[in-house]
């Protein structure tokens, strides 16, 4: 079941990004990519405007991201990050030149992001998973800040991961592949 958290005044605050957040984990992981595409669509496409290297793999992702995204830094390109899980704080997973999200970066990036999603839910269509809703977000920051690169990993990965509605991928990075459970 989703709840629709309703902030009073202009703008959602930090807490309320939070609440909204914490109400789309029971949503859990969707094997499709639809919703995905339905999202963006909404939102204007905005991962067609940024170039992508993408990670795949079943162990060590974060540390190939970490490295590709510090060299591509180091060589002068400005490079969003799209990390999961976060360690210390939630706004690690998404970061420009190394430094997260602001709060209020994240209020205004997951505003259009929740009414999207929201409008699709109403609509009779699926309601886009936290991963989802997460990764669009990621998407209108990282153009709204003028990334060249956009070093990203997938999610549950596979053709039906939601990250695969990139088009602009110019370099596909697979770290170690295994059996998970």
């Amino acid at each position: 079941m989703i709840y629709i958290v309703y902030w009073k005044g202009e703008h959602m605050n930090y807490r309320e990004a939070m609440d909204y957040i914490e109400q789309l984990k029971p949503l859990g992981s969707v094997m499709g990519i639809e919703t995905m595409y339905g999202l963006c669509e909404r939102l204007g496409n905005p991962q067609d405007k940024l170039k992508f290297v993408h990670i795949a793999g079943t162990n060590g992702k974060g540390s190939v991201l970490a490295y590709i995204s510090t060299v591509l830094q180091t060589a002068g390109y400005k490079v969003g990050r799209y990390i999961s899980p976060a360690v210390l704080d939630y706004r690690e997973r998404f970061q420009v030149d190394g430094r997260m999200i602001t709060q209020s970066g994240l209020c205004k990036y997951l505003e259009p992001v929740k009414e999207a999603a929201d409008a699709m839910a109403e609509e009779g269509g699926a309601h886009p998973t936290l991963f989802e809703v997460e990764t669009a977000v990621a998407f209108l920051y990282f153009v709204d800040r003028g990334c060249d690169l956009v070093v990203l990993e997938t999610g549950l990965g596979g053709s039906l991961d939601a990250t695969n509605v990139v088009s602009n991928t110019v370099a596909a990075v697979f770290s170690s592949i295994s059996m998970d459970h």
